[in-house]
């Protein structure tokens, strides 16, 4: 009898643990900015909770949609019996990539999640904070305010909401955006989320910050240095106009006092927008983006009611652009354009990437001479010989022959070694050794087998482009990325992203795009004391562990730059002594001026004074180090932003 009563409880046992393991790990998913469309690399905020015993493996994430080959990304984890982890997973996605698909893959079971993620059309502005649905004026797409380049009617804005404990801590999880605002609640952010939002803001991000009457939160020191004003004080003053270059004045229709946060300019920094008799709107430059601080807070009263205050948000978020939008260097990183051409320099021998295969049209040639020499021209000749037996002979040397000619015309390729070659554009500040770079690797395995690609440091590592919002508020561009990849790639994020296990066969070339934060060891120390038309005095020193040839000092709003030539780490320059060139001789101006160069480039000019440092470097310690670098010294474009005359990056 104990013996029937001990086999049931075992069998009610096992009856119950398949149960129990389908539900021993939960996964719970969403976007990190709620109504986040898929234009690039969309962050989702995951929980994960284990309810069974302890597991191990890997958090998988799946991009499904239209036209979507298999792209999956993994993340690996541990989870202790009754342990809850919360984590950022960045995939990238296309307009139509409409959902994600969550699963664990590991020693427990879990049910899987789908989140749907809709296309929804227009530029997306992101907030962060405690202002959700702040927003939701810029809905409406009629009454566009028109920037005095003049901007496309119907202009469609979206706008997305996050919490600062779910904001993305890596500049690739704001991708998708055009700009970004930070309301009270912020300081809520570790320190990895603020140097994610510097790194998005140094490689063209637009940052919006608003004060009012809580100021609290800007005393934020991750903040505070990013802040164009400094000594912060807030008060309440009557209801004034607010007026931005090139757009109509706002006045507020409420009479109630406004709370303005005012402070003391920057060196470099900018008052942008005049009616309060304070710095009322300010900005700076960061990189290749912008910081801009609105004094007072269009969240709160009198604005928040105004049926007309989408007015004051578009000319503010206007004020906000960038010298070079983030989208417009992804464009220029992934479609390696002249301006980033990662083309070898000459002495680079054996390099694969100047391998000139046969033409098809060749290949077709010969293979119909071939055939018509295997079959017609040898069957009536050995015929007409009367010996068709030869036939045994001559079709395997006639083979023979054509495979020794085919093997000539790609002997070069066959023989050379496994390469790479890496481009893009590096982006960074005077005042930081830490910089993006946005490229391009391109790959060659002379031997196919599985392989493990690292490059270091990587936020994203993709075999299609990454894309993201492209252009600005006043135009139309978006390039996405991601999403659609040309083959099968699966990723782990351990920190940095890699590729663990890269089948490929022989002779087999892959392009991957990557972007990744980098040391540059120092930093570019530039104090110009003053700007002649024709003459200007100061000193540049290149503080950093690269070497850089063809540099050029450019200020956007100067008719004129200075061309510094070649730095090597350490080297210091006297610009008093360096020739003075026209702006029409800078090389890569189009990049920040809306009069030259093709449509794709035409930028509004930085209204800030502040410059820019641009030059070419090597690749070097950007790939992932899988064969010879064959890149040469100019395969990157090095852009810094430098400090306005008279400052210097350090004050």
């Amino acid at each position: 009898m104990q013996i029937r009563l001990l086999s049931l409880i075992l069998c009610l046992a096992v009856l119950t643990l398949p149960s129990y393991a389908d539900s021993a790990v939960v996964i719970e998913a969403n976007t990190s900015f709620s109504q986040m469309a898929p234009q690039g690399v969309v962050p989702f905020s995951v929980r994960v909770t284990n309810n069974g015993p302890s597991a191990n493996g890997d958090l998988t994430v799946k991009p499904e949609g239209y036209a979507s080959i298999s792209r999956s990304y993994h993340y690996p984890i541990d989870l202790p019996s009754g342990t809850t982890k919360v984590f950022t997973v960045y995939p990238a996605m296309a307009n139509m990539s409409d959902k994600a698909v969550f699963d664990f893959e590991g020693n427990a079971n879990a049910k899987e999640v789908t989140v749907i993620v809709p296309g929804i059309e227009g530029k997306q502005i992101g907030v962060i904070g405690n202002a959700m649905g702040g927003l939701s004026a810029l809905r409406s797409n009629s009454d566009t305010l028109r920037h005095q380049r003049g901007s496309p009617p119907n202009q469609l804005y979206t706008d997305c909401y996050a919490r600062p404990e779910d904001a993305p801590a890596k500049a690739v999880g704001y991708s998708a955006l055009i700009r970004l605002v930070l309301t009270s609640g912020c300081e809520r952010m570790t320190p990895e989320q603020w140097a994610a939002i510097r790194d998005w803001v140094v490689q063209g991000g637009s940052l919006v910050v608003v004060g009012g009457a809580d100021i609290s939160w800007l005393q934020t020191p991750a903040l505070l240095s990013l802040l164009p004003v400094t000594n912060i004080t807030t008060g309440p003053v009557a209801p004034f106009a607010v007026s931005v270059a090139g757009s109509l004045p706002y006045l507020p229709t409420g009479k109630d006092p406004v709370a303005l946060a005012v402070g003391t300019l920057k060196p470099g920094a900018e008052d942008v927008a005049s009616g309060s008799g304070n710095p009322t709107l300010t900005r700076w430059d960061l990189g290749t983006g912008s910081v801009e601080f609105a004094g007072f807070n269009p969240f709160e009263k009198p604005y928040r009611a105004d049926p007309n205050v989408r007015q004051l948000l578009v000319a503010m978020l206007h004020a906000a652009r960038p010298a070079v939008a983030y989208g417009a260097l992804w464009d220029d990183a992934a479609m390696q354009t002249p301006m980033i051409s990662g083309t070898p320099q000459p002495g680079i021998d054996s390099n694969p990437f100047k391998v000139q295969l046969p033409a098809i049209s060749l290949v077709v040639w010969l293979l119909t001479a071939y055939f018509v020499l295997v079959v017609p021209v040898t069957y009536f000749l050995l015929r007409k010989l009367k010996k068709l037996e030869m036939a045994w002979f001559t079709s395997p040397l006639l083979s023979i022959a054509f495979s020794f000619i085919f093997f000539l015309l790609t002997v070069q390729l066959r023989t050379a070694a496994s390469s790479e070659r890496t481009s893009g554009v590096l982006v960074g500040s005077a005042d930081s050794e830490s910089a993006i770079f946005n490229g391009v690797t391109e790959l060659f395995f002379a031997r196919g087998g599985n392989y493990t690609v690292a490059i270091p440091n990587a936020e994203a590592v993709e075999d299609s482009p990454i894309g993201g919002q492209s252009g600005d508020m006043e135009s139309y561009g978006f390039t996405p990325g991601g999403g659609i990849s040309s083959a099968s790639l699966d990723t782990v994020d351990v920190g940095p992203v890699v590729i663990p296990d890269f089948a490929v066969p022989n002779l087999a070339f892959r392009r991957l795009y990557q972007s990744q934060v980098v040391n540059t060891g120092g930093t570019i120390d530039c104090r110009i004391s003053s700007l002649g038309p024709t003459h200007w005095t100061g000193t540049i020193r290149n503080g950093t562990n690269r070497s850089f040839v063809h540099g050029f000092i450019y200020y956007p709003n100067k008719q004129y730059g200075m061309q510094v030539g070649n730095l090597s780490p350490g080297q210091s320059v006297d610009l008093s002594k360096i020739r003075f060139v026209p702006v029409t001789q800078i090389r890569y101006r189009y990049m920040f001026d809306t009069n030259t160069g093709p449509p794709k480039y035409h930028r509004v000019l930085s209204i800030a004074s502040g410059g820019y440092f641009i030059a070419r470097t090597s690749s070097d310690g950007y790939g992932p180090g899988i064969g010879k670098d064959v890149g040469g010294p100019e395969s990157v474009l090095a852009i810094f932003s430098i400090p306005a005359e008279g400052h210097s990056a350090h004050e």
